[in-house]
């Protein structure tokens, strides 16, 4: 321990300086000390390691287990059908560390799992011969509940929407995603594209016009107006 005679203070530290005012510091026996010494704070240990690893390793077990039964019970009607449990596994580990072990903020989560669960829909529509329903439907229903839920955290809580503002502008710009598609005839069917599309539009309308100073300016940045 040594202290700072300049400011009185002491200071637990291997410097040779006062980080306050850059004063020598002076080595303190224990028994010259005012006050008694606490020892250093130890952070708990996480017990979430063993939770993690014990997760990926019945992950990947079951994956193998599945892709073995699959292979070896092959047929042409059923075909590789452990890809779904592929997909759905990968999900779920996602799903895990985002929204149960992550300690970022909501909105981050929120857009995390519209991200994921749209490649897994994705996936599952590939596999199965797809005939577009995931972005035909799926993603612009994603697109708005992800979006709307956003909104709602920054209307009923007391946060800075600047905080928040990256991730809703992210989920906007994907509710977009649907209405290119259609755009180059990757959809045929317009409305659900259509309506993820408006429904951002709307909400960044809203966003620009009712939020406060500080929003104004992250925009301005982001946009580089």
């Amino acid at each position: 321990m040594k202290k700072c005679e300049k400011c009185n203070v002491y200071v637990n530290t291997q410097r040779k300086t006062c980080p306050l005012c850059f004063e020598p510091l002076k080595e303190m026996d224990k028994e010259e000390l005012e006050y008694p010494v606490y020892p250093d704070y130890v952070p708990p240990k996480r017990k979430t390691n063993f939770f993690i690893k014990s997760m990926t390793f019945l992950a990947i077990a079951s994956i193998i287990i599945t892709a073995f039964i699959n292979i070896t019970t092959y047929k042409k009607e059923t075909g590789l059908w452990f890809l779904y449990v592929v997909a759905s596994v990968l999900y779920f580990l996602v799903l895990i560390k985002s929204m149960i072990l992550s300690r970022s903020n909501t909105a981050k989560k929120i857009l995390t799992q519209m991200v994921t669960l749209s490649a897994l829909v994705v996936g599952i529509d590939l596999i199965s011969n797809s005939t577009g329903w995931s972005y035909t439907y799926v993603i612009p229903c994603l697109s708005v509940i992800s979006t709307l839920t956003i909104g709602i955290i920054l209307l009923s809580k007391t946060i800075r929407y600047s905080d928040y503002i990256v991730y809703l502008l992210v989920s906007l710009l994907l509710g977009l995603v649907p209405f290119i598609f259609w755009i180059f005839k990757l959809v045929n069917v317009l409305w659900p594209s259509l309506m993820a599309a408006s429904f951002s539009l709307v909400v960044f309308i809203a966003m620009v016009i009712f939020a406060d100073e500080s929003t104004k300016e992250e925009l301005k940045k982001r946009f580089h107006i």
